[in-house]
């Protein structure tokens, strides 16, 4: 009898396929989801710095807002880029065992003052017991502090940012989110 994968467990490429296969994988996926952002900001900054003529200041503006939205999106884009590295066992060796409970729990005093500069509050919520994941601690940093701040820039004033993380099954599944 063959197993069926769970819902949601679906991959494009099998995480034991050869090295190579993933590494051609990514650095395709890499590619197709950043290069148009890298030229849309390319010609935002060549209107800018005015090659194609005279800009207002309301257009400057205008320009500056959504160039500002694409380096936001490419931050997201480059964290998502290297959760799939993660997946796909592209991660440097130098990565550890790291309690994402106790991590989270760390994390708690400096985004809840950011979550207060910004009119925010912060709802924590993990497991008493330790969630064992294998990341680089930088980089989950990194990650959590961008989930965290679209969460405040996406939410109302004065609502409340919500972490969650839970176990389920042999994975840790970690929300952020507003109420």
């Amino acid at each position: 009898m063959s197993k069926r994968p769970r819902a949601g467990a679906a991959s494009l490429l099998p995480v034991r396929a050869p090295l190579a296969a993933r590494k051609e994988f990514y650095s395709l996926l890499s590619h197709v989801h950043r290069t148009p952002l890298v030229g849309a900001c390319g010609y935002i900054d060549f209107v800018l710095n005015e090659y194609a003529g005279k800009v207002q200041k309301k257009q400057r503006e205008s320009l500056g807002q959504a160039r500002e939205a694409i380096l936001q999106l490419q931050r997201v884009i480059d964290a998502f880029m290297d959760l799939i590295a993660f997946e796909l066992d592209l991660v440097p060796a130098a990565s550890a065992a790291i309690d994402l409970a106790a991590f989270l729990r760390g994390l708690r005093e400096e985004l809840s003052s950011w979550a207060r500069a910004e009119r925010r509050s912060l709802r924590l919520s993990v497991p008493d017991s330790p969630v064992f994941v294998r990341a680089d601690p930088e980089w989950l940093r990194v990650l959590v502090r961008e989930l965290f701040s679209n969460a405040v820039r996406a939410s109302p004033s004065r609502s409340a940012i919500e972490i969650e993380l839970r176990k389920a099954y042999n994975s840790a599944v970690f929300t952020v989110g507003d109420q």
